[in-house]
């Protein structure tokens, strides 16, 4: 398995993608209030939170199975299972959002009312079976597939922006009512394209087995989501009115990056679990080149920030900058700790250690961002990710040396791409448009001469 090329496939994928969903951003935000835009993003979070956990941490489970298979009989059984799981669990999290509507209305958000909760949770279920789908065709290595998958539910939210927002003039409740209808159409088929890839029914290689890997993913991520709804509703309670739509936005700017990390982490532990043992001395290549595709588009963002936010949000969202910029390298921590790091854990079957470290990073975090938030509004909450992320990683970095000691060359990594984000922002805030283009070709030149960028620079022997 090539590294780079599948990697650089999904994000080709995810880039397109993300320029589609970036369209869907801009003609919603300027159809909603910043308040609206506050609450969307608030219930597409919790949407997409809880089927992982109702599950049990089904995908996760599936893909470490998934390698260990003896034929494609076993490997059909793990992959429908995961589905049936994902299924279940969606309509079981799609109860809880309609029983707890009351409870939700009095403290996530005034605004959640029975009819916005109803089409939020008839959502639960198809984003549950995409997200299994997708995950199919990653273990199965079908790009193409994922392409299909990806791009589908990608152009089918920008046309329920422009149908229900756009042209029925629309609020909340007809936004989700699209990417309801949405989801479901992918869900279909993308299910109907994959059916042989599926033997559905309940087998798994060991309930207990399957729960001492799947388990403690599934509170550790219970633990992030848990703290990302927290940061949400505190932005709701103590930040001025416009505070979550303001940090909303933010990360909407942060998804060209979200989508590059994804990519190249959804190959980074494939990989890994594909290659055998004498190949492991190339992780340290394999990370730098993953690292190198973070960095160019953390970089390009960076750089051009001040445009981006004037082009997407207009004067209505100035007061964003600061809160991007962090939550930008907050991403970039966020993937050197809990995607290249923690595969250590993961490979090493010690998934467990990952709960007392987000138990520590997220409840400190979480704490943190009370009195922040009350202070700094939206940036608080900013500082409060940040510092989550940090704690992550080096956490994550003591514990994963000790099981699965292999080096990651994070001693270049680190400093080098440091100053390289430096330098970005530092370009992004006092450089004039015109001459952007050149300072980030500079940039990128520097990266290239640190040998932190993937350019021409094989992945290593054995890695093809």
């Amino acid at each position: 398995m090539n590294l780079k090329r599948t990697a650089a496939s999904y994000t080709i994928i995810d880039v397109v993608s993300n320029v589609i969903a970036v369209a869907g951003l801009w003609l919603l935000i300027r159809h909603i209030s910043v308040t609206a835009f506050g609450l969307t993003d608030l219930l597409r979070t919790l949407q997409v939170s809880l089927v992982p956990l109702v599950s049990l941490n089904a995908l996760m489970s599936a893909g470490r199975f998934y390698f260990e298979a003896r034929d494609d009989a076993e490997r059909r059984q793990i992959l429908g299972t995961a589905l049936m799981m994902q299924m279940a669990a969606g309509f079981v999290a799609a109860g809880v959002v309609v029983l707890g509507q009351p409870a939700a209305a009095r403290f996530l958000h005034p605004s959640l009312t029975m009819d916005v909760a109803l089409v939020v949770a008839l959502g639960v279920p198809a984003t549950g079976m995409v997200a299994a789908l997708t995950q199919a065709v990653v273990l199965r290595g079908s790009v193409g597939g994922y392409a299909a998958l990806t791009l589908s539910q990608s152009l089918l939210n920008l046309g329920a922006v422009l149908i229900c927002v756009v042209w029925w003039g629309g609020g909340v409740r007809e936004y989700f009512v699209g990417l309801l209808a949405g989801a479901w159409v992918t869900a279909a088929g993308g299910l109907i394209a994959q059916r042989r890839a599926f033997a559905f029914g309940w087998t798994l290689p060991s309930p207990r087995k399957y729960i001492r890997l799947g388990g403690p993913y599934t509170i550790a991520g219970g633990i992030q989501y848990t703290y990302v709804l927290l940061v949400r509703v505190v932005l709701v309670r103590l930040g001025a009115g416009e505070a979550l739509g303001f940090y909303a936005f933010a990360e909407r700017l942060q998804q060209p990056l979200t989508v590059v990390v994804a990519a190249v982490g959804r190959s980074w532990v494939p990989w890994l679990l594909r290659e055998p043992a004498p190949a492991l001395t190339a992780p340290r290549l394999a990370a730098r080149d993953l690292n190198g595709m973070v960095l160019v588009v953390l970089t390009a963002l960076v750089t051009f920030l001040p445009e981006l936010i004037a082009v997407l949000g207009g004067t209505r969202y100035d007061a964003v900058y600061p809160v991007a910029v962090l939550l930008l390298v907050g991403n970039w921590i966020y993937f050197l700790g809990d995607w290249l790091v923690s595969a250590g854990l993961f490979v090493s079957k010690q998934s467990h250690h990952a709960i007392w470290i987000y138990l520590l990073a997220y409840g400190s975090a979480a704490a943190f961002s009370l009195v922040a938030v009350a202070r700094w509004g939206s940036v608080g909450a900013a500082l409060s990710s940040l510092a989550a992320s940090t704690m992550v990683f080096v956490a994550m970095f003591a514990v994963s040396r000790t099981v699965w000691p292999v080096d990651l060359g994070l001693g270049h990594l680190l400093p080098g791409s440091a100053v390289g984000i430096g330098l970005g922002i530092i370009a992004g805030a006092l450089v004039p448009l015109p001459f952007k283009p050149l300072v980030f070709a500079i940039e990128l030149a520097g990266l290239h001469l640190l040998r932190l960028l993937p350019l021409r620079l094989r992945l290593a022997p054995t890695a093809s």
